[in-house]
């Protein structure tokens, strides 16, 4: 029987979640835009998220992304239901075939940003912030895993091989398993795959667990869900409890 949470139970709760846009300013220059949700509710330092989205958000913008069934703001306030702060920084790199390290690397720069916004709130509890993203965004969260000690824990799903439509060639997900960056994570990661994805996305996530089992073994694996990662991409209530719950054992 799966423990229910603590913080969880504010799921129950009457009233909705707080929902605003913010800016960030970018380490690299410049800011982007990032979509906040904060606990109506909560009392004292709340545990935080920063939510990492996947290509589909970067490549249509966040309002046409939403239009298709992406809804960056379903999950911030799915998080902030569950008594969480959480933001997403809406990455904007445009795919022109081999510049995934770019995105990758806007990713990196986003992560930083919002890490510095939430440990400047006062509601924030500044040594449970957890990382969780989809595709490119589960990709650039073990980047962040391996760069950032002081992230508390990670959701990975459906890791993103960043080949394709933005490829990368120095940050891809092979060279994060087979490289020393995967050796320093040292947070506790879930891994997330549907049953329908392809040989290759199953292959990787198999290796990607693996190896994270050999150098640090506090990690889980999921890969009962159905569909493929684009069933990842509306905060469904099977792969939500799982991810509340690995977080909440992880973050109290």
């Amino acid at each position: 029987m799966v423990r229910p949470l603590a913080f969880a139970l504010l799921l129950l709760a009457a009233l909705p979640a707080r929902a605003e846009e913010v800016e960030l300013s970018l380490p690299t220059g410049g800011a982007i835009k990032a979509d906040l949700a904060t606990p109506a509710s909560a009392k004292g330092k709340s545990p935080a998220i920063v939510y990492l989205h996947g290509a589909y958000v970067r490549r249509l913008g966040a309002d046409r992304a939403a239009e298709g069934g992406y809804d960056v703001g379903d999950f911030t306030r799915a998080f902030a239901d569950a008594g969480f702060v959480a933001i997403a920084p809406i990455r904007e790199t445009e795919s022109t075939g081999d510049n995934g390290d770019a995105v990758i690397e806007e990713g990196l720069a986003s992560v930083l940003s919002a890490l510095d916004y939430l440990r400047s709130r006062k509601d924030v509890d500044a040594r449970r912030i957890a990382l969780v993203g989809l595709e490119e965004g589960a990709t650039i969260a073990l980047w962040a895993l391996a760069r950032m000690p002081d992230i508390a824990a990670a959701v990975a799903m459906s890791p993103s091989a960043m080949t394709g439509r933005a490829e990368a060639e120095t940050m891809t997900l092979d060279r994060f398993i087979g490289g020393d960056a995967i050796k320093a994570v040292r947070a506790p990661v879930l891994v997330t795959v549907g049953r329908e994805e392809g040989r290759g996305a199953r292959r990787r996530t198999d290796e990607l667990t693996q190896k994270l089992m050999r150098s640090y073994k506090r990690f889980r694996y999921i890969h009962t869900y159905r569909g493929d990662s684009r069933w990842f991409r509306q905060p469904r209530d099977a792969v939500m409890a799982d991810i509340l719950n690995f977080l909440g054992e992880r973050l109290r």
